[in-house]
């Protein structure tokens, strides 16, 4: 023991200890090369804002088939995929039914009329079909 009561060349794991401090001093940090470049950064942006905007496109859809046609589940479904939108049940699934929601709570609170309702989907319906006549 010297006179400083220094335990560090003590133990079974002395050379472990010498071994792994020579390993720390030999290895240099990474130096920091910079952010990326401008160009795929903006890149990137563009793509995410393209997805999200997708996203949004796919949500307001079904909301519209919900509204407009009060479409079931597996009509919805189907309707989509004619349109040739990539989404899965399971999300056309939770926003039919919390657009349906959000309608009864209309309707029971008395902020939308069912009967306004019913002739707002029949004068859609009627638009639909002169423009496919068209």
């Amino acid at each position: 023991m010297d006179m400083n009561n220094d335990y560090s060349h003590a133990g079974p794991g002395f050379k472990r200890r010498v071994k792994g401090e020579k390993l720390a001093r030999s290895v240099k940090p990474n130096r920091y090369i910079g952010k990326p470049e401008a160009e795929n950064r903006k890149a990137r942006q563009v793509e995410m804002s393209e997805a999200y905007q997708n996203a949004r496109g796919v949500k307001k859809r079904i909301r519209h088939l919900v509204l407009d046609h009060d479409m079931s589940y597996l009509d919805a479904c189907e309707t989509m995929k004619q349109q040739g939108y990539s989404i899965t049940g399971l999300t056309i699934s939770n926003i039919r039914t919390e657009m349906k929601e959000i309608l009864q709570l209309l309707l029971e609170v008395g902020l939308i009329d069912r009967d306004d309702l019913a002739r707002y989907r029949r004068q859609f319906m009627k638009k639909q079909a002169r423009a496919r006549d068209e």
